[in-house]
């Protein structure tokens, strides 16, 4: 059974507390250096309903709409 994880790139800076830099700029032919800072979170678990619960459920739906249609007539 396999977990998910996401990335979250928190910016880029000189420490992973920041401050963060939103942009840098190199001259033509030169050099510049920075570090990308991010981190990585595991997914929480979501509940997904099984066919058949969906299936019960939509059942009981119908059976309640025919049984108030049939008491209106």
């Amino acid at each position: 059974m396999g977990m998910d994880f996401t990335l979250q790139l928190l910016g880029f800076g000189d420490t992973p507390n920041g401050p963060f830099v939103s942009d840098f700029i190199s001259q033509e032919g030169g050099t510049n250096s920075t570090m990308l800072f991010g981190k990585i979170t595991k997914n929480p678990r979501t509940v997904v309903p099984e066919p058949a619960t969906l299936s019960g459920l939509g059942l009981l739906g119908i059976y309640f709409i025919a049984r108030r249609r049939t008491k209106k007539g």
